[in-house]
C-alpha cells in the first residue's frame, strides 16, 4: 500500500455508493475498502465495526465468502493486531469454525484453525513439541500440503509469529532474512502486514545489537525506513512503531542518551493505545537496552513490567521465557 490518498479516496467512493445502494456485494466492498485500503489510513480499532456490521449483510445477501472474512478480520486478526488478550480470541474461534462449515467456505476454515493453533501455542505453558512452532491438535503444518497461496499466507503469518514471541530473537532474524517480503507477496496490503513487518524489524534489531553482524543491521534499518514512509504517507497505526524502531537504530548507533530518550516515547505511546502485546514488547526491549549499559535495578523494573503486560495478553510461553531470566 504505497499510494495511501488515493486509495483513500476509492474506498470512499465505494463505500458512499455502498450506503447509497445497498446491494448484494456490500460486505464484499465493506471488506475489500477497509482490510487492504482503509485500514492503512485509520485506527485498526476504527475498521472493526463496520466489517462486524458487513457479516449479517453478507449473509442476508447470500455472499457468504465475504461475509466470513469480515467475520475471520472482526474476531481474529484485527484483535490480534491490536493486543486484545489471547484468551478472549481463542473463545471465539470454535463458533467461527462452525459458521465457515455450514456455509462451506473451507478456505475460511483452515485460516481459523491456523490462527486457532498459533493463539493456543502462545497461550500454552508446556507441551510435547517446541512452542515456537506451528503444531498441535488444531492445525500441523508438518502434516499440511495444501498449496494454495491464501492459505500459505495465514501460515506464514502464523510460524512467523510464533518465532517472534516463543523463541530466540536471532533465530527469528535468521527467519526474516531467509523469507524477506513472502508475506505481503502472498496476500499484498492486508492489514497484518504491519505487524508481521514491525515484528521481523524487531527481530533483526534485537539479532544486529547483540551480535554487531551487517547483515540483520541493513535488513533492520530498510525495514525501519518501510515503517517510517507508513506514517508519513498517514497511517496512524505506524506511531510507536516508528518511535521504537528508531530508538533500537540509536541504541545499535551507541547513541544511548537520544536511544533512552525514543524508547521512553514509544513506551508512553504504545499505553495510550493499549496494545498488550507490545507493551510487553516494548518493555522487554527497553529492559535489554538498560541492562546493556549495566543498570540492572532499572532493568528488572522494566523486565517484571514487561511480565505484567505479558501475563495480561495471555502468552504464558513467554512469559515463563522472562520470569527464568529473573532467577538467572
Amino acid at each position: 500500500m504505497h499510494d495511501f490518498e488515493t486509495a483513500t479516496t476509492f474506498n470512499m467512493i465505494a463505500l458512499s455508493m455502498l450506503n447509497k445502494f445497498r446491494g448484494m456485494h456490500s460486505s464484499e466492498t465493506t471488506f475489500l475498502a477497509y482490510a487492504p485500503g482503509l485500514v492503512w489510513v485509520k485506527r485498526i480499532e476504527e475498521c472493526s465495526a463496520p466489517m462486524r456490521d458487513a457479516v449479517a449483510e453478507g449473509m442476508r445477501t447470500g455472499d457468504t465468502e465475504f461475509a466470513i472474512w469480515n467475520l475471520f478480520s472482526h474476531v481474529i486478526t484485527l484483535p490480534y493486531s491490536i493486543g486484545k488478550p489471547i484468551s478472549s480470541i481463542i473463545d471465539e474461534c470454535p463458533n467461527i469454525l462452525i459458521q465457515c462449515e455450514d456455509v462451506s467456505q473451507t478456505a475460511h476454515a483452515m485460516a481459523v484453525q491456523v490462527m486457532w493453533q498459533m493463539l493456543n501455542n502462545l497461550q500454552q505453558t508446556s507441551s510435547d513439541h517446541n512452542p515456537a512452532d506451528l503444531e498441535g491438535d488444531i492445525f500441523s503444518s508438518e502434516q499440511d500440503n495444501e498449496t494454495n497461496q491464501l492459505h500459505l499466507s495465514f501460515v506464514h503469518l502464523a510460524k512467523g509469529e510464533l518465532s517472534f514471541f516463543n523463541a530466540d530473537y536471532e533465530v527469528t532474524a535468521k527467519w526474516a532474512l531467509q523469507v524477506g517480503e513472502r508475506y505481503t507477496k502472498l496476500l499484498p496490503n492486508y492489514f497484518p502486514s504491519m505487524i508481521e513487518t514491525f515484528h521481523r524489524a524487531v527481530a533483526l534489531y534485537a539479532a544486529a545489537i547483540r551480535t554487531k553482524k551487517r547483515k540483520y543491521r541493513v535488513e533492520a534499518k530498510r525495514l525501519a525506513k518501510k515503517i517510517q514512509k507508513w506514517g508519513a504517507a498517514g497511517n496512524p497505526n505506524a506511531g510507536y512503531y516508528d518511535l521504537f524502531l528508531t530508538a533500537e537504530q540509536l541504541a545499535l548507533e551507541k547513541k544511548y542518551d537520544a536511544a533512552e530518550e525514543k524508547y521512553e516515547e514509544a513506551i508512553g505511546m504504545v499505553a495510550r493505545e493499549g496494545h498488550l502485546h507490545h507493551q510487553g514488547l516494548l518493555h522487554e526491549r527497553y529492559s535489554d537496552f538498560l541492562l546493556s549499559r549495566s543498570l540492572k535495578k532499572e532493568s528488572v523494573f522494566f523486565l517484571k513490567e514487561a511480565i505484567r503486560y505479558y501475563t495480561e495478553w495471555g502468552a504464558s510461553w513467554k512469559v515463563q521465557m522472562l520470569e527464568s531470566r529473573l532467577t538467572s
